[in-house]
């Protein structure tokens, strides 16, 4: 089954912050990191807005999580 951008998002998304709650960061990057890409499509797409919600608000949220919990790399 292939999922759309919509979909995958929410997933992503709702996986991200349950492994931040278990404080499993390495497997909650990966999914932020998977957030990251959709986005990337999305935008590439000229999409607006992925299950209802802005696309530059779900950038905002997925950089929120990446940069409160420790898991941008420091360049």
């Amino acid at each position: 089954m292939q999922f759309t951008l919509d979909q995958a998002i929410k997933n992503h998304w709702r996986t991200a912050n349950e492994l931040l709650k278990e404080n499993q960061l390495e497997e909650a990057n990966e999914y932020l990191d998977k957030c990251l890409v959709v986005l990337a499509k999305a935008t590439s797409n000229k999409q607006n807005e992925l299950a209802g919600v802005r696309v530059e608000l779900w950038k905002e949220r997925v950089w929120y999580a990446l940069e409160n919990n420790g898991l941008l790399n420091d360049a």
